[in-house]
């Protein structure tokens, strides 16, 4: 009869510490959460300035607008970027791997953007090549 007194004394006492502990989180999480949303927008900003985009390899600058700043941010909007590379250079030596890492892109990009998302970017390339002067027409 004294071992089950005993028991439970000892459950109820544990009890009352593990429900202490339990409000003393909550309160500790209530004055944290404020200091929490600080670092993370903070987080977020410095992230926003050094985020890495994918990047869709071409071996040469036709439909890239390279160096266009408005076209730039476009793509980077859709959460890719271009890169041209020559062909034979590294780390993309030949075709197949230049490929496969395009492949991946477009694929992410279809998923993420929709199976337009081409359409939509040739629409916007159109329009940053007339805003900046970058269209010249042929006759």
């Amino acid at each position: 009869m004294a071992g089950r007194g005993l028991f439970l004394f000892l459950f109820l006492c544990g009890m009352s510490v593990n429900i202490s502990m339990v409000q003393a989180q909550r309160l500790s999480d209530r004055t944290n959460a404020t200091a929490f949303r600080s670092s993370k927008e903070l987080r977020k900003k410095h992230q926003s300035s050094t985020k890495v985009y994918p990047v869709i390899i071409k071996k040469n600058t036709q439909n890239t607008l390279n160096g266009n700043p408005c076209f730039t941010e476009e793509t980077r909007k859709m959460g890719f970027e271009y890169l041209v590379m020559p062909k034979g250079t590294a780390p993309y030596k030949n075709e197949w791997s230049r490929f496969w890492r395009n492949f991946g892109v477009k694929t992410k990009l279809c998923f993420t953007r929709g199976p337009w998302w081409k359409a939509t970017l040739n629409k916007k390339y159109k329009d940053c090549q007339y805003q900046t002067g970058d269209y010249t027409p042929h006759f």
